[in-house]
């Protein structure tokens, strides 16, 4: 399009070839300096979607080194347009890139860290975990680290990047529910009992109260077990106390 427009203005206003290069090139330059601006807005609205906004202060960092690669990446692009020697300003955008990332390794790695926590989902906040020998119960889980809260009440804050690495073991309580028939003559009041004396027997196996759903004839009791319950034990605890409300079987 520009060379077309150059042509056009050769035969109309008489410049000269030389001077006509030098128009050309002096218009590659200005939209290249032009478009500097829009390039760096695109850079950081690619780095606002990777990192939280609670990491504001991390996120201008980031921005403002990226602005300045960018913008050194340009001049360099415009000044090659001049037929000017790129090869000093070339080393200094690629060591200046190279520093950003040596700089921002552990971020990156982090990051890294934070994406396959929340591929994998080894765990989440609430949940009883020992990460690596550190044992806890995570309260935070963060762009960068996770934190979890010891037995001693003690907040520690473990980078992502060192979740990724290492073995996570997840103590997370176990939800049973159990579906059973109701006997058709047993009443709401006879539901609440089987519900009391399923919080009495398994006290020392639950950390709540069960809660029982009624859905027709079917009753589901939903239960919420300790962590080193011995689930065998509960169960035939469960089919003890249920039989004797449960539809006779024809």
């Amino acid at each position: 399009m520009l060379k077309i427009l150059g042509v056009i203005v050769q035969v109309t206003l008489g410049f000269d070839p030389a001077t006509l290069k030098l128009m050309y090139t002096m218009a590659i330059i200005a939209i290249i300096l032009l478009l500097i601006p829009i390039i760096v807005k695109i850079v950081n609205s690619f780095i606002r979607r990777i990192i939280p906004f609670r990491d504001q202060s991390l996120m201008i960092k980031i921005q403002q080194y990226s602005k300045i690669v960018v913008v050194l990446a340009m001049l360099m692009f415009a000044l090659s347009q001049l037929g000017l020697e790129t090869t000093i300003l070339a080393v200094i955008v690629a060591l200046a890139a190279f520093s950003i990332i040596l700089a921002f390794r552990d971020i990156i790695l982090n990051l890294g860290g934070e994406y396959y926590i929340k591929t994998y989902q080894p765990f989440k906040i609430g949940d009883l975990v020992d990460i690596g020998g550190c044992k806890g119960r995570v309260v935070d889980i963060g762009s960068l680290a996770t934190t979890i809260e010891t037995t001693e009440n003690e907040r520690v804050v473990i980078p992502n990047s060192f979740i990724a690495r290492n073995y996570v073991i997840n103590k997370r309580p176990c939800f049973l529910s159990i579906p059973i028939s109701v006997d058709n003559n047993k009443s709401i009041n006879d539901l609440i009992k089987l519900q009391e004396e399923l919080a009495n027997k398994l006290q020392k196996h639950l950390t709540d109260k069960p809660i029982l759903e009624i859905n027709g004839k079917t009753c589901n009791i939903n239960l919420k077990f300790k962590e080193n319950a011995d689930l065998n034990l509960a169960k035939n605890i469960i089919n003890e106390i249920t039989k004797p409300y449960l539809a006779p079987t024809t």
